[in-house]
């Protein structure tokens, strides 16, 4: 009897062992399906370039709202608004360009599947009129700007922000990207949470903040003016041009502050400098927490 009863339970030690190899089997045939359509359903799809030209009187505007992608606008002749896009992914973009008065307007949406952005996104490059405002977003990539007349509203969150041979007032922020202000005139607000600043023969009133990052400031101030040139890691190096004339409000600290301009100070300490340079016509306030402050 006992051969019996052990072979019984063979067998249905055999059994269970069957249907549980049976059903891992079913289960890694069922995930390998998933992940097949998964895959397929995130690879990139075709690229695609469209161009629109529109033809505005007088100042214009350009609005463009884009997702996963860089905008570039730069001035050029005439009253022509030319804009050409590059579309990753295609099929999941939907991009519209339209006209309204002198106010053009690109406005970019991609799907996402299986919870998934992907690729997805447009890159826009325009040319517009040099006098000519602007309200560019965009959530990965950079905005760059050349050659403008006009004001400008600037917002990215992955990318820095550039502008080249500008004249106006622009404001706006990325969260994690350089700021690179190149021959501006004119008032500029700019934050970045993580990135340097550099700005470069410059004239005008100047409120730019990093968190992370170093500042470099080269340039005029305006009679009047406030600027604020403010990071929380990072050097801090003003470069006045011509005849220096601000009233300084400088400190860090961790590091050190040194004016290599005569100044008439007010409070001297290692760690923060304020007093009088020149005239004192504009204010210039500048603060670091680990870092040093040079004014020359």
């Amino acid at each position: 009897m006992r051969p019996k009863l052990f072979g019984k339970f063979s067998a249905l030690n055999i059994s269970h062992r069957s249907r549980f190899r049976l059903g891992s089997l079913v289960g890694v045939t069922l995930a390998i399906v998933i992940l097949l359509s998964v895959t397929t359903a995130c690879s990139p799809g075709p690229t695609e370039t469209r161009e629109n030209s529109f033809t505005v009187t007088g100042s214009s505007r350009v609005v463009v709202n884009s997702v996963n992608g860089n905008i570039v606008v730069s001035a050029g002749p005439g009253n022509e608004v030319l804009v050409q896009a590059t579309l990753r992914d295609a099929p999941r973009v939907n991009y519209d360009v339209n006209q309204i008065g002198n106010t053009v307007t690109v406005g970019v949406q991609t799907s996402k599947q299986w919870g998934i952005f992907g690729s997805a996104g447009v890159d826009v490059s325009i040319t517009a009129p040099a006098k000519t405002d602007v309200v560019l977003n965009t959530s990965n990539g950079f905005i760059e700007l050349h050659g403008l007349e006009g004001s400008g509203s600037l917002k990215s969150s992955n990318g820095k922000i550039a502008l080249y041979n500008m004249t106006g007032n622009f404001d706006g922020g990325t969260s994690n990207g350089l700021i690179e202000v190149n021959a501006v005139e004119g008032s500029v607000i700019l934050k970045t949470s993580n990135g340097r600043i550099n700005l470069r023969d410059v004239s005008g009133e100047f409120d730019v903040e990093s968190s992370n990052g170093s500042v470099f400031f080269s340039g005029n101030t305006t009679a009047g003016g406030s600027n604020r040139l403010v990071t929380s890691n990072g050097d801090v190096v003003v470069e006045l041009q011509g005849e220096p004339s601000v009233v300084l409000d400088a400190e860090t600290s961790n590091g050190e502050v040194n004016s290599e301009l005569p100044i008439v100070a007010t409070v001297t300490k290692k760690d923060r400098l304020v007093g009088k340079i020149g005239n004192g016509e504009a204010d210039l306030y500048t603060r670091t927490s680990n870092g040093d402050i040079t004014i020359r």
